[in-house]
């Protein structure tokens, strides 16, 4: 038997990697909050996902789309409970065994399958301020051959916002609106993990999941148009549910590092939505009423087939197929009553059904060579891509097909044993989501309308990264230099459809370009002291085109984060992180900069039981500002959420689990 404690970051040839077993954050909070802490990774206040500033990015769980992320990425991250994570893999330039979609890159959300020998678990509980409360609960055993695991969570949440906004034609503010929000949810989630060794040769694992998501929402809103005000309240629920099944298969051949993997997996999730609003306009014009309820459905089938070949001692070929499919089903009704009967009518411009069908066929083969200090990785990766859309009220149908090839190379030197540098180059794309290729429009005022665009084509991103590495005693130092063209991007774009009613929609960009240098540092300055820190100056470019909306935009933007791990100690840990982000430029618009910053302390009181306190939005600062500034349309916003986020818990665990460490045999 071996022991070991993984290292909190590790960087590996193709990908970084984040391991949580010590992260305290983890313990009480969600992955959104996690995520906001590591390099290269930023997340806003309303938890929108970015990579170096890009949003195109391509988030799985144990290497395949999940049924957790399913609907609103953002709030799919807040919903997840980070007690169920293991590790989180960055992966800014793909090998061509990853899917080609994502063009910042992947991020891969690694789920804890606690497979030991022993039987063991662990019971987390942790309270919050304002309601707040979520636990976790988790078990193994062995049958014979078979090792099984479990595990259950729930977390309730909530936070209060505010928010304000206004917008001119460039002339006179024509609309500007107050609003203040409360927010309140709970997410279930259940895992089951059963592990089968037939023989040396041969393993299967089947896993299920079971994930539940309910919100509630209400927001009192008051808006002025043109000098005449309006005040509506809305109340908005939500319930989110999916089911996943995978089977998981590999063959070991006799010759070592041979081997044949199988994954199938099916998941399945459904939802239902309502929104109420009450408006309450100015004595010289009657009160009306709006209601919209929407169901969804989303099936996901998923098929992955690897072989992996060494040939002597250096080389290695891998390849594969991929089959994808997705088929989604959205239907919206729209209500309004009239103020003079009574009566609820049918809201035309808010009600329609929508069927989207995505089947995706791709292969895969890399070759890998080690020569000396030298090594080199290259590959391609195919892509074919068949869509259709069906916009049922009113008939509207889209069919594409689309092919794709995509290079990648990986080169490799290791100038000494502590020194190494990198490049690499991959081809990458981003597709359009059923939500972004549904024409219909909705709104929830008078003033404000989105929708999709049916004609949206993929866009294409080549990827340039170059690194220097260091691999000290006690210091880990990476430095990287990116440079991404992207073409045809797809983008949020605003537009004017009156003079007071703007519409939020999707459109591909001429071009968009991003160049820029990171820096990443690890080092242990004394027994027990860690220091983290990481900081980013990028230089991003917009250009529309001739037919494009807004007009080019340009500018440099930067982030620092930075931790410290204090193992004050045998029994105390305290950790502290912080990040600010300066001027970040978007399409239309930039964004202003933000302060963020945690605090968490944990304190072992045996061998089996430990405490933990957590503070989150520590400097009372979570908030975003942006501007859009484009021709015709200047709007700014505002959007908070006052308050720091209080957690106090017990971690116990029995069986022999070690809580702070992981044990390799």
């Amino acid at each position: 038997n071996v022991s070991a404690k993984k290292p909190a970051v590790q960087v590996l040839p193709d990908r970084t990697v984040y391991n949580l077993d010590k992260d305290i954050q983890s313990s009480t909070s969600s992955l959104s909050d996690v995520l906001r802490n590591l390099p290269s990774v930023d997340v806003d206040i309303e938890g929108n996902l970015t990579l170096r500033g890009d949003t195109n990015v391509t988030v799985l769980i144990d290497g395949k789309k999940s049924p957790l992320l399913s609907g609103n990425l953002a709030d799919a991250l807040q919903r997840i409970p980070a007690s169920a994570v293991e590790r989180i893999e960055v992966i800014t330039n793909p090998p061509a065994e990853f899917r080609a979609e994502g063009s910042a890159g992947v991020i891969n959300i690694v789920l804890k399958k606690h497979m030991e020998l022993a039987a063991s678990g662990s019971v987390r509980v942790n309270v919050g301020n304002e309601g707040r409360l979520n636990g976790s609960a988790w078990g193994n055993f062995t049958l014979g051959k078979v090792r099984l695991s479990a595990s259950y969570s729930e977390r309730k949440d909530g936070n209060k916002s505010n928010s304000s906004s206004t917008r001119s034609d460039g002339t006179i503010a024509s609309f500007s609106y107050d609003s203040a929000m409360k927010m309140a949810y709970s997410t279930r989630l259940a895992m089951l993990f059963a592990n089968y060794q037939a023989d040396e040769a041969n393993t299967f694992m089947l896993s299920g999941m079971y994930n539940r998501f309910g919100m509630h929402l209400d927001m009192a809103q008051r808006i002025s148009l043109l000098a005449a005000e309006t005040d509506s309240d809305s109340l908005m629920r939500s319930q989110q549910e999916s089911a996943n099944v995978s089977l998981f298969y590999t063959h070991a051949f006799a010759t070592k590092g041979e081997q044949f993997s199988l994954d199938l997996s099916r998941s399945t999730s459904w939802g239902r939505n309502s929104f109420d609003l009450t408006h309450f306009n100015a004595a010289d014009a009657a009160d009306y009423w709006q209601s919209q309820h929407a169901t969804t459905r989303e099936n996901h089938i998923e098929l992955k087939a690897d072989y992996t070949l060494p040939i002597g001692e250096r080389d290695t070929v891998k390849t594969g197929y991929a089959l994808q499919n997705e088929h989604n089903l959205s239907n919206n009704h729209g209500l309004l009553r009239d103020s003079t009967t009574a009566d609820w009518i049918t809201d035309s411009a808010n009600t329609d059904l929508f069927a989207f069908d995505r089947t995706i066929h791709a292969g895969y083969v890399s070759y890998e060579q080690k020569f000396g200090k030298f090594g080199v990785v290259a590959g391609l990766r195919v892509e074919h891509d068949i869509v259709s859309t069906d916009l049922k009220t009113t008939g509207e149908v889209h069919d594409t097909t689309t092919t794709g090839l995509y290079p990648s190379l990986h080169l490799s030197y290791a100038i000494t044993d502590t020194h190494q540098v990198k490049l690499s180059y991959t081809r990458r794309m981003n597709r359009p989501g059923s939500y972004a290729l549904n024409p219909a429009r909705h709104s929830s005022n008078a003033f404000n309308v989105w929708g999709g665009n049916a004609d949206l084509k993929p866009e294409q991103t080549d990827s340039f990264e170059t690194s220097y590495h260091y691999i000290g005693e006690k210091t880990d130092f990476v430095a990287t230099g990116y440079y991404r063209a992207t073409y045809k991007g797809i983008i949020n774009v605003y537009r004017y459809l009156s003079n007071t009613v703007l519409l939020s929609t999707w459109d591909n960009l001429a071009r968009r370009m991003a160049s820029g240098v990171e820096a990443n540092l690890n080092t242990t300055l004394f027994e027990g002291l860690s220091l983290r820190t990481s900081g980013t100056l990028a230089y991003n470019e917009f250009n529309p085109g001739a037919l494009g909306p807004g007009r080019k935009q340009s500018g440099l933007g930067w982030n620092l984060k930075g931790g410290i791990n204090w193992q004050a100690t045998p029994d105390d840990l305290v950790q502290f992180n912080a990040g600010c982000t300066g001027k970040q430029f978007f399409e239309q618009g930039y964004t202003k900069p933000t302060l963020n910053g945690d605090f968490g302390f944990k304190h072992k009181f045996g061998s089996q039981l430990a405490g933990v306190l957590s503070i989150n939005n520590l400097f009372d600062s979570a908030s975003r500002d942006s501007v859009l500034n484009s021709t015709g349309l200047h709007q700014t916003s505002h959007f908070s959420m006052p308050g720091r986020i209080f957690y106090v818990g017990l971690v116990y665990t029995f069986g022999g689990f070690k809580d702070t460490e992981d044990t390799q045999q």
